[in-house]
């Protein structure tokens, strides 16, 4: 299986050439705005990187209570001084980027077919409410897709959520007391060239269509070779059967997961005492987030969750497997899990098939909490 990364996503262009599910794209902008998205889509992995760019932004993150900009990705970092009255200047034109701290917000991947590559957005939220503690009404989301199987032709997407009213709050925050006006919110990643993630939390682009990265001439060029070659070669037949592929894939999902959004989305309800709960949870060494991504990541294939309660530090877990014999070793082998046990008997879903299990997941100390001293032995009385 050969897996191709897609590369970061640069905030400035998060949401600027998808035309939304079930709308048409409106003037000539519009049909080369289409027109370009299926070129890119079609072409070879090779090229794509051809028909992206990624402007210069400037980049805010907080490090130990206090906030740094970075005007350039090569630039030294620079604390910001609150109430100055000042607006800060010399920003390159892609605008400035937050950086949330890699725990937060929530993340969670999935593997899509190939055919979605257009719909992640729509698909990925689709699936929310029965598989987080949130609906879209409160969070601000993100996929982006970062790499693909070509045998299975299936793409490797990843979805970023963060609670709406930390991040109102946020962006209010930087703009009353530093005068920063912010066009996109990622998360930190220290392993990434630029050190961003490439998801955009804000919920539409901000940024100065100035550092938009217009089409030059050679890449113009390319596209006008590249869309003859690729017209000649694929008929209209084709390109019709990847769009109805494409809607089957979102039709299917949205019925798979109607009802039982429903029945999931109120038990969650019940034990979530909201979005303010979640925030402060965050604070922890342990978090909600934390924990819930490990769990998540540590099903193997075949299993996804039901229900998730975190009572620090036991999580615990209801959900559907097709082969839960295999859940306790698959928690036990993270290093930050103590012990995973079943709290109940495994059975049969007659809708599904597959088997529900419940289960109590233990978490370690964090490394930071002192362990207790041990006690110091009694001596023995002298005759």
């Amino acid at each position: 299986m050969s897996v191709a990364q897609e590369g970061n996503r640069d905030p400035s262009g998060a949401h600027e050439s998808a035309v939304p599910q079930g709308g048409t794209a409106s003037g000539i902008g519009g049909f080369l705005g289409w027109w370009r998205d299926e070129l890119v889509a079609m072409a070879p992995k090779g090229l794509r990187a051809t028909f992206t760019h990624d402007p210069e932004v400037a980049t805010v993150q907080e490090v130990d209570g206090q906030l740094y900009l970075k005007r350039r990705s090569n630039a030294a970092p620079r604390a910001l001084q609150m109430g100055t009255g000042k607006t800060v200047g010399n920003l390159p034109a892609g605008g400035v980027v937050y950086l949330l701290p890699e725990d937060g917000a929530l993340r969670r991947e999935r593997r899509l077919p190939a055919a979605s590559r257009a719909h992640i957005q729509d698909i990925m939220n689709l699936q929310m409410a029965s598989e987080t503690p949130f609906t879209v009404d409160e969070v601000y989301s993100d996929s982006i897709i970062t790499g693909e199987d070509d045998e299975a032709r299936e793409i490797f997407v990843s979805q970023a959520l963060a609670p709406r009213t930390a991040i109102n709050a946020l962006v209010q925050r930087m703009r009353d007391d530093y005068r920063l006006e912010i066009t996109g919110l990622d998360i930190a990643d220290p392993s990434a060239a630029n050190g961003r993630a490439g998801y955009n939390l804000l919920p539409s682009n901000k940024a100065s269509s100035a550092g938009g990265g217009g089409i030059t001439l050679n890449r113009l060029l390319i596209l006008v070779v590249l869309g003859a070659g690729v017209f000649a070669a694929v008929s209209w037949r084709e390109l019709q059967q990847r769009r109805i592929a494409a809607a089957d894939t979102l039709i299917a999902a949205a019925e798979g997961n109607a009802s039982e959004a429903l029945a999931v989305n109120t038990k969650i309800t019940q034990g979530v005492e909201g979005i303010q709960k979640v925030t402060a949870e965050t604070q922890q060494p342990l978090s909600f987030m934390s924990a819930y991504n490990l769990v998540a990541s540590q099903l193997p294939d075949g299993s996804w969750l039901e229900e998730f309660s975190f009572d620090r530090p036991v999580a615990i877990i209801t959900g559907l497997s097709g082969n839960s014999a295999t859940l306790v070793e698959a928690m036990e082998s993270s290093d930050r899990v103590e012990s995973a046990k079943f709290t109940s008997p495994i059975v049969t879903d007659p809708r599904s098939g597959a088997e529900r299990f419940r289960m109590a997941v233990t978490f370690k100390a964090p490394p930071s909490a002192s362990a207790p001293e041990a006690p110091a032995p009694a001596q023995e009385p002298q005759p």
